[in-house]
């Protein structure tokens, strides 16, 4: 069993939906569909204040994430948010591992060159994270394998 968390909880889900009043919609992909970069800083404040649990702090990162991806289609040079995000993931990294190595693209086939042309907006600031905490040394280059047996 893989000791990081690896997608959000429907416990979790509700949880948000009802902090943020977020949609309720039953999509897959439901953290990144409700993501708002207008209630940014809110989702920000709220993940350092309150007192999450594992479950709930790995979706509201996940909303967080992809929120500021869309922050940077607005503001391409935002920092601000961005050091207070990086210090989160950073200082909770067993919990947001998951969320780090998806929108850093690495396990992913593509050649920096695609990574750069194809790649979020975040996907250079999130490259620095993944080298900075030495991922690849936590999880191993066949962290999926623990699934299979």
């Amino acid at each position: 069993m893989n000791k990081y968390p690896i997608g959000v909880t429907p416990e979790a889900r509700l949880k948000l939906i009802e902090k943020f009043d977020l949609s309720d919609t039953h999509h897959i992909d439901w953290e990144y569909i409700v993501a708002d970069h207008t209630k940014l800083q809110e989702f920000i404040q709220s993940y350092k204040s309150f007192n999450w649990n594992i479950d709930e702090k790995y979706a509201l990162m996940a909303i967080i994430v992809a929120s500021y991806d869309d922050e940077l289609q607005v503001c391409k040079e935002e920092e601000t948010m961005w050091d207070e995000i990086r210090s989160i993931l950073i200082t909770d990294l067993e919990i947001h591992i998951d969320t780090i190595i998806y929108w850093s693209l690495k396990e992913t086939d593509l050649t920096p060159e695609e990574i750069e042309e194809d790649g979020y907006l975040i996907t250079k600031r999130m490259i620095e994270v993944y080298e900075f905490c030495n991922i690849l040394n936590l999880v191993g280059e066949n962290r999926w394998e623990s699934y299979n047996s």
